[in-house]
């Protein structure tokens, strides 16, 4: 994922730890990978990918962290398929994994 992906992933988790409504929250990639993190092309094509890694690491990292501090909602990452790099922390975080 590239950066502004993550940080809409983060607050989408955020917005639902405050919707009363909502119990569970499922994390599913799709059916050939989960997640693999941060978005290797992205960073290769910018303009600075030393900047652009940065960025995408801090946003990954805040995917995970919207996930731990989601305390009222139970958060299950449901992985059909691989997951590799910032994908596998993200999975690791929710309260739940189930994998196939």
């Amino acid at each position: 994922m590239g950066a502004s992906q993550c940080q809409r992933l983060a607050t989408l988790i955020r917005n639902c730890g405050k919707l009363p409504g909502i119990k569970t929250v499922l994390l599913m990639g799709g059916s050939n990978a989960f997640s693999n993190g941060i978005d290797l092309n992205a960073i290769e094509a910018s303009t600075n990918p030393a900047e652009e890694s940065h960025r995408s690491i801090e946003a990954v990292n805040g995917v995970a962290k919207a996930i731990f501090s989601n305390h009222d909602k139970l958060v299950v990452s449901v992985l059909r398929s691989s997951a590799g790099a910032g994908g596998v922390m993200i999975a690791l975080v929710a309260d739940l994994v189930l994998a196939d």
